[in-house]
């Protein structure tokens, strides 16, 4: 079953990764070329560069030349089996009508590539110019060659055992097995490795970048993902290439290198599905199979799912319990990366959460972190996790707290930070009743609630659409939108209604307290399974306490574009009665 599922997941993305990449270039006959072809050639591991970057390109379709091209073809390859002859054939050639050899007073190579028209004028360029051909221009050549291939301007075989191309794929540091005679003797592996690598990373043009992947091994792929989150250099077609590429092969990642890829991934705001589904099987693999010393690896992949906000409850499981299991090795950055992980993507694992409460939560104390911001994060986890721990909210409600956590930001707390701050002072006053620690007020701490609640463009478009649905079934007088609760968040509607569930304009005994919420497309986690992110969780726990009935609006059901009467419908059927 494993087998078929990556099978499975290999194909689709394969076309997925086609339709986006080469959208622009290629017919919509090339769209339906055979997936199992693609397969086949995305898996060829000692092919030479050329045919390799063919086959990202969709390739090797196969030829309808007429008669007089398949005679000239026939000419040509025979003229080349003897090098001479081929120069002199070459020398004698007049397809092109633009200068091959640079002067001067006439055009510079990268022009010259430009306007080339054929094979021939092309591969002239590189050998009228040897003395000064650098990488750069082969790349441009290769890839040129590579763009013609695939739209059916030219054929592979008009080319592959031509000297000129052999010695262009040499530069670009992959020796090319052939008959010809012209060929040099084939370099080391690590060598051409290592070159084909420099080749990718340090290729500016996007897309000739991505079409020179196929051509580097799993780990280098890796080593590339690496760099680019390292640099933060997004990269769409190359990352694209990246993924496809990954996804293409049955090798498995070992942690160290989902570690390395999950970072890119999160640094890049990169959360493609079909590579995240790739890596989550191999993390688990990984963990049963290996014998980690280190827990780096651990603490930094849950960060970036953290990042990420990427929900998959069995790599959740498997990680914690890896933790658990392996607590004296663990660094107490990495503990504390699981809890904060946990709470951000609003999960608990039921079979450990005893042992996390027991045996993680008491090994950490504030001098585990590294600053003030830090340790707020972590003690707003607890209250995520719903997890009651009053010496902890008493320890970042304190005066002395704030006022280190100013200075430490200097003299300006973050606003994320504020907002933490407000759901731990409203988590207390509402979960713990009989806490006695201390508590913000607004007549001290005027800072911290007089903060900015704004929310991005698409979520205001979404909340206005909302505000004037309402109105057209609860009267105006009756209704107040976002409405500030003083806990870190706005209601983004609020009304009461009477025992029969009429809007009323004041709160009776028998009334209730409505609460419409929208849940955009950020207040969601990524995952097999949409749900809400640990913030908004904990908003709606929190409003559920104070005495809201809480109703969420989800951005996937509700849109700005629907028409008006859709709009009304949707919101009468959430705000009729539950039974």
């Amino acid at each position: 079953m494993l087998f078929i599922k990556i099978e499975r997941r290999r194909l689709l993305f394969f076309f997925d990764f086609f339709v986006k990449f080469n959208k622009n270039k290629l017919n919509n006959t090339m769209l339906k070329l055979n997936l199992g072809k693609i397969s086949l050639l995305a898996n060829m591991r000692n092919f030479s560069i050329a045919k390799t970057l063919f086959a990202s390109t969709n390739a090797l379709a196969e030829s309808n030349d007429s008669l007089v091209q398949s005679a000239k073809s026939q000419n040509t390859k025979k003229s080349r089996k003897n090098p001479t002859i081929a120069a002199v054939f070459d020398t004698l050639s007049k397809e092109d009508e633009i200068p091959q050899k640079l002067s001067s007073d006439k055009l510079s190579i990268d022009e010259i590539i430009l306007k080339a028209k054929t094979v021939n004028g092309l591969l002239n360029i590189s050998e009228a110019n040897k003395e000064i051909i650098e990488r750069k221009h082969a790349l441009k050549i290769v890839s040129r060659l590579a763009e013609w291939s695939s739209i059916d301007q030219v054929n592979l075989s008009e080319f592959e055992n031509d000297p000129r191309f052999i010695k262009l794929c040499r530069m670009l540091g992959r020796a090319v097995k052939s008959n010809s005679t012209a060929t040099a003797p084939v370099k080391k592996p690590e060598t051409v490795r290592s070159s084909d690598l420099d080749t990718v990373l340090n290729v500016k043009n996007d897309d000739e970048a991505a079409k020179l992947v196929a051509s580097i091994t799993m780990s280098q792929m890796v080593k590339v993902m690496k760099n680019l989150g390292i640099t933060k250099r997004r990269s769409t077609p190359l990352l694209r290439s990246l993924a496809f590429n990954i996804c293409g092969k049955d090798e498995k990642l070992n942690i160290k290198e989902c570690s390395d890829i999950l970072y890119a991934m999160s640094n890049l705001n990169f959360p493609e599905p079909v590579l995240m589904s790739k890596l989550c099987d191999d993390i688990q693999l990984g963990l049963q199979n290996s014998q980690i010393q280190k827990s780096s690896a651990i603490g930094s992949m849950l960060t970036s799912m953290s990042f990420l906000k990427y929900r998959e409850p069995v790599v959740l499981d498997a990680l914690t319990q890896w933790i658990l299991q392996n607590q004296s090795i663990c660094r107490t950055q990495d503990i504390a990366a699981l809890c904060m992980t946990l709470a951000s993507l609003n999960y608990m694992p039921v079979a450990f959460e005893n042992e996390i409460k027991s045996k993680l939560i008491p090994s950490l104390t504030v001098y585990d972190f590294k600053n003030s911001l830090e340790y707020l994060t972590f003690v707003w986890s607890l209250l995520a996790l719903n997890i009651s721990n009053a010496e902890a909210f008493n320890s970042v409600l304190k005066q002395e707290f704030i006022d280190q956590l100013t200075n430490e930001c200097k003299n300006e707390i973050p606003i994320g930070a504020k907002i933490k701050l407000l759901n731990i002072n409203g988590g207390v006053k509402l979960f713990m009743p009989t806490y006695k620690g201390a508590m913000l007020t607004r007549s001290v701490h005027e800072n911290i609630y007089n903060i900015p609640l704004v929310y991005n463009q698409d979520k205001q478009l979404l909340s206005k659409s909302m505000a004037d649905t309402l109105k057209n079934i609860v009267p105006e007088a009756c209704l107040k939108v976002n409405v500030d609760t003083h806990m870190g968040f706005l209601v983004d509607a609020e009304f009461y209604v009477d025992e029969k569930s009429n809007p009323i304009s004041n709160a009776t005994a028998n009334s209730k307290r409505i609460a419409l919420m929208i849940n955009h497309y950020h207040d969601m986690c990524l995952g097999p399974k949409q749900y809400p992110s640990g913030i908004t969780a904990l908003n709606r726990r929190l409003l559920t306490q104070a005495g809201y009935e809480v109703i969420d609006v989800n951005h996937s059901e509700f849109s700005v574009n629907d028409l008006l009467l859709k709009r009304v419908q949707y919101l009468q059927n959430l705000l009729k009665p539950k039974h």
